[in-house]
């Protein structure tokens, strides 16, 4: 039977940045940590790639004679070679897959034997060091975004064998009726040898099988298992089976293998687990972890993330163009997630990287074929490393690739090229995408996009010609997401009370928007404390931006019924990019206990036009139920309320049927009278007929008295845009073209003489040269520049007593007719009234602000306030910007 030594533990360590040492130049040598990459235990090689060697002497016992030795590592990056008591024993180029050397011949029974380990890290941001191994050639994944990562991340042993041994045991499941095959491949072939094999239920009840005699180096076995239990996410039921290996007259070997029984598989548009329409509500997994990088600290870490993310209303974590720790699948299996997994990315498409990159993955298909939270496999991410665009041969090379995965393993569902724009899908079982876009300000585009993609747009498939498109392929919008922003606090006690380390990354992102170092200090430096009172103000506040964001574009894919999932960015933020559900250390954001009223089976969607209305308006919700649970609901109802008032309301009888959106219809109310701007919530709770909670959720509002539709104090006002003089004069305004207030789009010169001379002007623009009397002071458009905030978010706010709209500091979707296309730069921070940020507190703009010029008030914004009003937000707005430039008062 095996006998296992572990090499986990202490290792003598030195780095070779250039790669041109040996082991005789070091006269000294650190001490690291097996398994776990150097740029995770040493700050001066955070972001340092090459070359590093280890050494250890290990005592290898007497009793392991006439046994085969082999020297296993379950994964190093990227190019290893192993010397043992100075004789080389084996090379493996690969960074994320196990190997093993049958180091018999080279072991000292019974006494001390030296081991030394050359690990070659190639890295993009280090040139090519290693010709062999060019770095745009090789899988690497994030190391290009997040540093590289090498040396031995995953563990390590010496164990002893038969010579003929159990190599892997492969188990496929035939469907749900509980017949399985089996193939165990042999690395030899014993004289008279046999198998006996039996299997394990959940429970512990072992029932054995035939035993059958070898017949050659893959062994293929068939058998039933009676009343089968299925693994599903609820009930992650894994059965193992046990091999023996033998001959007449010894045990030789004996191996175990753990799977699942369950069916995944694409069909009529839709995705189906174990039989049921199944609806896909994941995150992007970048399986990186606060100290190890690409090594979990432990199992129950694992276990328990898994166990958090299905609390927050997930069912499968996409694990993003990277290989896990098989540790990392365990938890999966266990505790019932789905993963969707992926080839690591690389940068050039060579006839060498095409080899790699098939080698990985029929590496990963031999590695983690008996897993059964895996269900997706990704070849390509976003067309890195294959310019689909302008290649026919890459394009060629792709839609080959994915027949070519098929075959290497036709049980799970694959995705040849997940894109975005301007990239596409050749051949691929899921029709996935991925979109971002900002909120509250792209609302109307991100609801466009989604009904868009629901029809199956043309952009998704190649128009370059070679696409393999069935029209049937589920749909699923495989990225989208917002930034939060983490508390420091929290994530600093994981840190040992400091910054983490990875704080001074991302600064190679232009314009430098991502770095999180000295954001506090940009924090202060903005003026934003007297903003928020401190970062961890700004930090919830920026994560219930984020909760609204997410809920937004949720429940607009929960409305379209041909959608099948979607994959929020991101589960943890990694490193400096902040848009995870959980922060680095795995703390949840503030919105962890709401997320599942949204993120369920069963949501109840309010589709709305608007959020803002006056007193005694028709407050107007579009509903549907969208139902991906396994139950039938004959007679539900739905019951809405108006927090804090009587008025509530109820649905007829509903039928809902697992796998379709359900339109309740239009429900709508009179908005109550109040006294006050006000936020109130409508609460929707969907019972069965004998009142059961199924599900709720709730849609903030905001409600405005009917008598700020007029101006609270009688000003003298003028503007030179017609429209808005006749709608100020409705208002209640007087106009007055000498002396009042001034209300216009452009600065000019007698505009500014105005000012200087104690004149009151409001100049709302939203064109570049609408200011150039200003020295330094410059109005810019928000669009094609970070401001924009697809991706890293921008943050919007104002400043508390500028504005009766409820809410803020950050803007929320009760302003998203009146937010601004434009910034203004130039100001003094203490001059903003309302302003934008970008991710960690990078490109400060204002949005409106205070210019001291002579003895008058003058106020600049890009608010869109010239317009007639429509809505109540902005006509509030409008009335609190004159009141505010009128008073000349100190906000």
């Amino acid at each position: 039977m095996r006998q296992q030594l572990s090499l986990d533990g202490s290792w003598d360590f030195q780095i070779d940045p250039a790669g041109t040492l040996s082991s005789h130049d070091f006269d000294v040598w650190r001490t690291i940590q097996v398994p776990g990459p150097w740029q995770a235990q040493f700050e001066d090689l955070r972001l340092v790639a090459g070359v590093g060697w280890y050494r250890r002497c290990i005592e290898v016992p007497l009793d392991w004679n006439n046994r085969a030795i082999f020297l296993r590592i379950d994964a190093a990056d990227y190019y290893t070679e192993v010397w043992l008591n100075r004789q080389s024993v084996g090379q493996h180029e690969g960074g994320y897959l196990p190997f093993e050397f049958d180091v018999t011949a080279a072991i000292h029974l019974g006494a001390e034997n030296e081991i030394l380990i050359r690990v070659a890290d190639p890295a993009l941001q280090h040139g090519d060091i290693f010709p062999e191994f060019p770095a745009a050639e090789i899988p690497c994944g994030k190391q290009s975004w997040y540093g590289p990562v090498g040396g031995i991340w995953q563990s390590m042993r010496l164990e002893a064998r038969s010579p003929q041994f159990i190599d892997r045991i492969q188990v496929t499941p035939q469907g749900l009726a509980g017949h399985i095959s089996a193939c165990i491949q042999l690395n030899d072939l014993p004289q008279d040898g046999w198998l006996c094999i039996e299997y394990i239920t959940q429970q512990g009840v072992c029932v054995s099988l035939n035993e059958t005699a070898v017949v050659g180096l893959d062994n293929s076995i068939e058998f039933d298992i009676e009343q089968p239990v299925w693994w599903d996410l609820d009930h992650p039921a894994l059965y193992t089976l046990s091999v023996m290996l033998g001959t007449r007259s010894m045990l030789l070997d004996n191996q175990e293998a753990r799977f699942g029984i369950r069916t995944f598989e694409a069909r009529d548009g839709k995705l189906w687990l174990n039989g049921r329409v199944f609806y896909l509500r994941g995150a992007l997994d970048q399986d990186y972890y606060p100290e190890g990088i690409y090594t979990p600290p432990s199992i129950d870490f694992l276990r328990d993330q898994v166990r958090l993310a299905k609390k927050l209303g997930l069912n499968c974590l996409r694990c993003h163009i990277k290989v896990p720790d098989p540790r990392y699948l365990q938890a999966a299996d266990e505790e019932g997630i789905l993963i969707w997994a992926e080839v690591p990315s690389w940068k050039d498409l060579t006839f060498s990287a095409a080899q790699r990159v098939k080698e990985t993955f029929s590496g990963m298909v031999r590695r983690d074929w008996n897993h059964p939270s895996i269900v997706i496999w990704t070849l390509v991410n976003e067309d890195w490393g294959t310019g689909l665009n302008h290649s026919l041969a890459a394009r060629q090379w792709l839609a080959e690739a994915a027949d070519w995965a098929r075959q290497v393993d036709p049980t799970r569902l694959i995705v040849d090229n997940s894109p975005c724009l301007p990239n596409f899908h050749l051949n691929t079982d899921i029709e996935d995408f991925h979109y971002y876009a900002a909120m509250p300000e792209e609302t109307d585009r991100w609801r466009d996009f989604i009904h868009h993609f629901a029809s199956r747009a043309g952009f998704t498939f190649s128009l370059n010609g070679g696409a393999k498109r069935s029209w049937n392929e589920p749909l699923i919008v495989s990225e989208f997401g917002n930034w939060g922003l983490p508390n420091l606090e929290k994530l600093r006690q994981s840190y040992h009370q400091r910054d983490p380390w990875w704080f001074k990354t991302g600064e190679g992102w232009y314009p430098p928007i991502v770095s999180p170092n000295n954001a506090e200090d940009r924090f202060i430096a903005a003026g934003l404390e007297n903003i928020f009172g401190s970062w961890s103000n700004l930090a919830e506040a920026a994560q219930w931006a984020q909760y609204r964001a997410l809920k937004y574009e949720i429940e607009t894919m929960r409305a379209e019924s041909a959608l099948s999932g979607y994959i929020i960015t991101e589960w943890s933020d990694p490193h400096w990019e902040c848009n995870g559900l959980v922060d680095m250390a795995r703390n949840p954001r503030i919105f962890a206990d709401v997320m599942p009223h949204f993120n369920a089976d069963t949501v109840i969607v309010p589709s709305w036009k608007s959020l803002d209305y006056w007193s005694g308006e028709e407050i107007r919700f579009d509903l549907r139920i969208a139902h991906h649970g396994a139950e039938t609901y004959q007679n539900a109802i739905l019951r809405w309320t108006l927090t804090g008032h009587t008025i509530q309301g109820y649905s007829d009888s509903l039928t809902l049927l697992p796998g379709e959106v359900t339109s309740v219809g239009i429900v709508s109310f009179p908005a109550p009278s109040v006294l006050q701007p006000t936020s109130l919530e409508v609460l929707f709770v969907l019972t069965t007929a004998d009142g059961h909670e199924i599900t709720r959720n709730t849609q903030a509002i905001t409600l405005f008295p009917s008598d700020l539709q007029h101006a609270s104090l009688s000003y003298r006002v003028w503007s030179s845009n017609r429209m808005i003089n006749e709608w100020l004069a409705a208002q209640g305004y007087e106009l007055d073209a000498e002396s009042g207030v001034r209300i216009e789009s452009r600065l000019d010169d007698s505009l500014l003489r105005f000012v200087e001379t104690g004149g009151k002007v409001l100049v709302c623009v939203d064109d570049p040269g609408a200011i150039e009397v200003l020295p330094g002071v410059r109005v810019e458009s928000r669009k094609h520049t970070p401001w924009t905030g697809d991706w890293v978010s921008a943050f919007s706010w104002v400043c508390p007593g500028l504005t009766r709209i409820p809410g803020g500091p950050l803007l929320d979707f009760t302003w998203k007719d009146v937010l601004p296309k434009h910034v203004i730069t130039g100001l003094k921070n203490e001059d903003a009234l309302a302003g934008l940020f970008v991710g960690w507190v990078h490109l400060p703009a204002a949005i409106a602000g205070r210019v001291s010029y002579g003895n008058g008030s003058l106020i600049l914004t890009t608010f869109p306030l010239l317009t007639t009003p429509h809505s109540p937000t902005h006509v509030v707005l409008l009335h609190d910007m004159i009141n505010a430039v009128a008073q000349h008062s100190n906000i």
